[in-house]
């Protein structure tokens, strides 16, 4: 149940900002915004979080899915519009979810992986 929560945030998260910047600075369609919202949602949280997080730390793993949230975010885009994407807009979302992801890596080290933030288990 703790990781249904955490994806439920992870969504929320990633579907705000994905909804401002691509949904009204860059025109994006719902649907584009919502397969991508679940898509990024996924391979963010099993890499990010639940692989590098507990074997590296926090910058290192917010830092990776800045790269997995703007290359992933690009490519979607591009497939799902069928039209070249410019690289500025994902970048920025993928900015602005790598800033959340840095908080929400302390949420899902201490209540998730149940790790200190110095990755030391907790008692």
């Amino acid at each position: 149940m703790r990781h249904i929560s955490a994806l439920i945030i992870k969504f929320l998260m990633i579907g705000i900002v994905m909804g401002i910047v691509q949904g009204f600075w860059s025109g994006w369609p719902f649907s584009t915004i919502l397969i991508t919202t679940v898509l990024m949602t996924f391979v963010s949280y099993i890499v990010g979080d639940l692989w590098i997080l507990p074997m590296s730390t926090n910058l290192t793993a917010s830092s990776a899915d800045l790269g997995i949230s703007w290359i992933g975010i690009w490519v979607m885009g591009s497939l799902l519009l069928n039209a070249p994407v410019f690289v500025i807009g994902p970048f920025i979302s993928a900015f602005v979810i790598a800033v959340g992801e840095w908080f929400f890596h302390i949420y899902v080290m201490s209540k998730i992986l149940h790790l200190s933030p110095k990755g030391a288990p907790l008692a």
